[in-house]
């Protein structure tokens, strides 16, 4: 039986079969980016190096959206990718009071949530990748004290929500006048 065409016909359209056949297919991540928007130059380098990184892991998708400044977007915008159950979310909010509940609707889907640049007004994330700016605003003090020599140090800014982002980073050392 050893030398038997047959079987070793047999044997050799098994090992065929079993050798061409397609192997366990790898699951593919995909991690959704919201972005309140794209116009900032360090936001632009951010998002480059993401996507180059995901070159180099072919498991991973990466799908980046743009809010363009517009809260109404971006909370449409999450709501997709809680709605296509992304592996993981990261959002860099335009606005924190807007996007705080949809943000907690994705963690409380169980989507893994990583809150960029700005905070949000709830514990209901994975993790926050940003600046301590109540630690900045001291720092920043000293430096306008070194350029500056004893001059005003009056912070006025013409804005919404986000003077809020600044006051943190001022509140200990000047006084802030919104317009």
């Amino acid at each position: 039986m050893k030398g038997n065409p047959l079987y070793i016909l047999l044997w050799l359209f098994l090992i065929l079969c079993f050798a061409c056949s397609p192997g366990k297919k790898e699951k593919k991540y995909v991690i959704g980016v919201s972005q309140c928007s794209m116009t900032d130059i360090w936001r632009q380098s951010m998002i480059r190096d993401m996507e180059v990184e995901a070159l180099n892991h072919p498991e991973i998708e990466l799908v980046v959206m743009d809010a363009s400044q517009d809260n109404d977007t971006q909370i449409s915008q999450i709501k997709g990718f809680i709605k296509k159950k992304v592996d993981l979310l990261i959002i860099s909010s335009n606005e924190t009071e807007p996007v705080t509940p949809v943000a907690v609707e994705a963690y409380r889907a169980g989507i893994p949530t990583i809150i960029l640049d700005r905070k949000i007004n709830s514990d209901e994330y994975t993790t926050y990748i940003g600046a301590d700016n109540y630690e900045i605003g001291p720092l920043d003090r000293n430096v306008h004290q070194l350029l500056d020599q004893g001059g005003d140090n009056d912070f006025r800014d013409m804005g919404t929500e986000r003077l809020f982002l600044r006051y943190r980073k001022t509140s200990r050392f000047c006084r802030c006048d919104v317009y």
